[in-house]
């Protein structure tokens, strides 16, 4: 979801979805002026309260800062986690 905060200011929220388990959790969201960088993004807890603020200056820092979130234990476990409970129970075994 993208939106505009202020004039010249956008944020684009990240969500995770699994619509068969009609789950949806906001993972991110990255905040940028007109100009695209430098960008701030924003990753959340569970509770979505935030964890952790990083700023990037390039797109080379900011897919570092997005790859390392993205590959994190508890996003790898959460996807893992809805894979498995999407599958047909044969699947599964």
């Amino acid at each position: 979801m993208s939106k505009t905060e202020a004039p010249g200011q956008f944020l684009h929220q990240f969500y995770l979805t699994a619509p068969l388990l009609e789950f949806r959790q906001a993972l991110l969201h990255v905040r940028h002026g007109l100009d695209f960088y430098p960008v701030e993004l924003v990753i959340y807890k569970d509770d979505m309260s935030w964890d952790t603020t990083a700023r990037a200056t390039d797109a080379k820092q900011f897919m570092s800062e997005l790859k390392q979130h993205l590959a994190s234990e508890r996003i790898v476990r959460l996807v893992r986690s809805l894979v498995d409970q999407c599958r047909e129970p044969e699947e599964a075994a």
